[in-house]
């Protein structure tokens, strides 16, 4: 997703629940990608709903759960220079 188009928000404000799809083909990297934005949202507390969102569907995502995943990187490459800086 390195050259990828941004967005203005994380998350569709027309599809806020997501509920049908196909079955996501490799549900090991969803988590992982999952696990990273649960970390990040100590720093991007901007995309702390979107997340949460996602996470309800962890235990069988679909591909349109995959979407919203990769409409929420979309988001982050857009904000890289926003965010709290812990020192």
């Amino acid at each position: 997703m390195t050259f990828c188009k941004p967005v203005n928000t994380p998350v569709s404000p027309s599809k806020v629940t997501i509920l049908l799809g196909h079955s996501f083909y490799d549900p090991t990297r969803f988590h992982q990608i999952m696990g990273a934005f649960q970390y990040l949202t100590f720093t991007h507390p901007d995309i702390c709903f979107a997340v949460n969102i996602v996470c309800q569907f962890m235990h069988s995502p679909t591909d349109s759960h995959w979407a919203a995943v990769k409409r929420i990187l979309r988001y982050l490459k857009g904000t890289t220079s926003y965010g709290f800086h812990i020192t």
